[in-house]
């Protein structure tokens, strides 16, 4: 298997982080830490609740686009994000 490589660009306090956890043994590199946190992501969306399937019913009951909760998904987490690491 050929391995492809992307960049990514993380918060200091993300990096920081990750540097830690490589530091404290967990990891051997911030490669090891981000793909294994990846594959660990990717399982764990596929092991989606059945609340959220429940939630899609009803979503289409009311006549609620998947373009408009994606949108909406998206306006919240930016809002976290600032509120947690700024304007980065």
């Amino acid at each position: 298997m050929t391995n492809n490589s992307i960049t990514i660009r993380l918060a200091p306090k993300d990096i920081e982080q990750i540097d830690n956890k490589v530091e404290e043994g967990y990891f051997t590199s911030r490669s090891d830490m981000i793909r294994t946190s990846v594959r660990h992501y990717i399982n764990e969306l596929g092991n989606i609740p059945p609340v959220i399937e429940e939630m899609g019913r009803r979503a289409d009951e009311k006549k609620i686009t998947k373009d408009k909760i994606v949108k909406a998904a998206r306006k919240a987490r930016k809002q976290v994000y600032k509120e947690e690491y700024g304007n980065d």
